[in-house]
């Protein structure tokens, strides 16, 4: 099995699209079964150190192959097909691939070949004032299938997530038997840092609750600010002996709304905002957090809180399918724009996270969802899409 993996987000992306790749190719290449594997890149030079992309070993060499392709967006419209004669398979390196791994559904353009394509989100109609527009989610779903119906196999996060993306790009063409589930791997950050117990949080200070990602109306920071609020009216006390809230990302449309709140709230002096956020130091901050508060809509994949459970930190998330299903008891709340609702799961958090056996218990739940089992699913995916790219599984 040779399989053609388009490498350039992981080459020059920390999160998201670039983490999954960098991490399912680093797992991969330790494992026995590992096919051969043509990583290409296009469109970007590498910026990442190549220590943070794992393939700096002899094993890493002897089992991959990387091929930088040139030529403009334009030229790869008209000639980057395989098997034909173009970019994509220029060189011996890209001569008998079985199977192209894509990173998004249209550059570079294939064809002659199975195809796979993760899918991380659905569209959510979700606008700058936070209200979901049911028509403009229904075309974006629409022209999201009409970019997946040339894949062989589409992948997500959970189970859940392909039963959620099969109702609703079924209703456009794509046939549900070519959505498949993989495992969520989520343990990247455990070789940067340590899970900690809950003494070691104490001594590093006041509780801290975090918000990863950009100030965005999908994050819904707003609403995560006024649960604080009712957070902290919860316990009162003194001011200085309260929680802290810190949000993790850059700044986004939702930023501007997020300050001027804060400038008027009576724990304003409890809140930080770092929009200049470094991966060197996620996963100490993800570690040494008390809870992960992570508001979201569309995601088919639990990565980001099942990251935090990695480390036995506490999470209070958006009741999402996919969270639902791997997050076993971690507070998920119907309606975040409902402060005392939301105050009263990060209480409950809270809690929960100070206790060293929920701790443990939300690491052994973890530690299903390591990157080893999600290479162990795409072997076996790929595999199936080769063998019989047109028949139901």
């Amino acid at each position: 099995m040779r399989i053609a993996f388009d490498y350039t987000a992981a080459a020059s992306h920390w999160p998201g699209v670039g983490r999954y790749g960098r991490e399912l190719v680093r797992a991969l290449v330790r494992r026995e079964d590992c096919p051969e594997l043509v990583l290409f890149e296009h469109g970007r030079a590498e910026p990442l150190p190549a220590r943070a992309l794992g393939l700096d070993t002899q094993l890493a060499a002897s089992r991959v192959e990387r091929v930088r392709l040139d030529g403009s967006r334009r030229a790869w419209a008209w000639r980057a097909r395989f098997g034909l004669k173009g970019p994509l398979e220029r060189g011996a390196a890209m001569a008998g691939v079985d199977l192209v791994h894509r990173a998004f559904p249209a550059m570079p353009p294939v064809r002659g070949r199975s195809q796979v394509l993760p899918l991380f989100e659905l569209p959510t109609g979700l606008g700058v004032s936070g209200v979901v527009d049911l028509a403009e989610r229904e075309s974006a779903d629409a022209a999201l299938a009409a970019e997946l119906r040339s894949m062989t196999r589409i992948l997500t996060g959970s189970t859940s997530g392909r039963i959620e993306a099969a109702e609703r790009l079924g209703a456009h063409g794509v046939e549900p038997w070519r959505l498949h589930a993989v495992t969520t791997g989520s343990d990247h950050w455990l070789r940067d840092a340590e899970p900690r117990d809950s003494s070691a949080l104490a001594a590093a200070g006041p509780p801290r609750l975090l918000v990863l990602g950009a100030l965005s109306p999908m994050r819904q920071p707003v609403d995560v600010l006024h649960g604080f609020e009712a957070l902290c009216e919860r316990l009162g006390g003194p001011t200085d002996e309260l929680p802290v809230l810190h949000f993790d990302g850059r700044s986004g449309e939702a930023a501007a709304e997020l300050r001027a709140l804060l400038a008027m709230s009576n724990v304003g002096d409890r809140v930080t905002l770092n929009p200049h956020p470094e991966e060197a130091a996620l996963p100490e901050l993800v570690a040494g957090s008390t809870v992960l508060v992570h508001l979201s809509a569309g995601e088919l994949s639990p990565i980001t809180p099942l990251e935090a459970l990695q480390f036995g930190t506490a999470v209070v998330a958006s009741n999402l399918p996919a969270f639902d299903e791997a997050l076993g008891d971690e507070q998920l709340v119907d309606d975040p724009s409902d402060a005392d609702a939301l105050g009263e799961a990060m209480l409950r958090a809270l809690a929960s996270g100070q206790d060293d056996e929920a701790r443990r218990v939300r690491q052994s739940l973890a530690s299903f969802y390591t990157w080893d089992a999600c290479a162990a699913d795409h072997i076996a995916l790929w595999q199936a899409a080769i063998d019989d790219p047109d028949l139901e599984a």
